[in-house]
């Protein structure tokens, strides 16, 4: 493993940390998606499909560097629990499709902390302002991180992948309800995530009733 907080968790994965974790929920590839600028060509000017706008040899290589950390982070977890001849749940929480229009992380509307992230990104890349042009460039990210996030989910090593695609809203008048920012739901947003796409997943393992 390697990245900023690889060693925090190395340290969780000793066994006098480890003794009393019942569960782990493993999300990311959000901020790598932004580090890969979104897989995006360099100049995407005048595409009208989303799939040209698409650089195939970046995308394959993000999803790769994604699927090795995740092969990765499971591995050096169940080889630990396995070494204390138990078992535990790790949960890997997918993503819905998002909005990219411009709105970051903040406190109050007008006030940010971080971000946007997305449309950033594709200004760059000089995508056509088309909303619907760039919310399919999001579909085919997020299409991508479900088939990889999909390849760890088994039941036999109690991994489990709960995918929230199409739970939240993308219809321009009344996503916002649902999304509080370009990447992070409302609190409805997250409710309705927790109850359509966690809380099955959970019940099923015991977490929830």
């Amino acid at each position: 493993m390697h990245g900023k907080y690889a060693a925090a968790f190395q340290r969780e994965l000793r066994p006098n940390n480890l003794q009393y974790y019942a569960a782990f929920l493993i999300s990311g590839a959000g901020n790598d998606a932004v580090d890969y600028g979104l897989a995006l060509k360099k100049n995407c000017r005048n595409r009208t499909a989303p799939e040209d706008c698409m650089d195939g040899e970046r995308f394959d290589r993000f999803l790769k560097d994604v699927s090795r950390d995740m092969g990765s982070l499971i591995h050096d977890i169940l080889w630990e629990v396995a070494k204390q001849n138990r078992s535990v749940d790790i949960f890997i929480n997918g993503y819905d499709y998002p909005v990219p229009d411009g709105r970051g992380f903040g406190p109050a509307p007008g006030l940010t902390i971080t971000g946007p992230w997305l449309k950033p990104a594709m200004d760059g890349a000089r995508v056509a302002p088309d909303p619907q042009l760039r919310q399919a460039i999001c579909r085919l990210l997020i299409d991508g991180l479900d088939r990889v996030f999909r390849l760890f989910d088994n039941s036999a090593n109690r991994v489990h992948y709960i995918s929230s695609r199409g739970t939240l809203s993308s219809d321009p008048a009344n996503y916002q309800n649902d999304w509080a920012n370009e990447l992070h739901p409302t609190r409805a947003g997250f409710d309705r995530i927790v109850d359509r796409s966690w809380i099955p997943v959970l019940a099923n393992t015991g977490y929830a009733t």
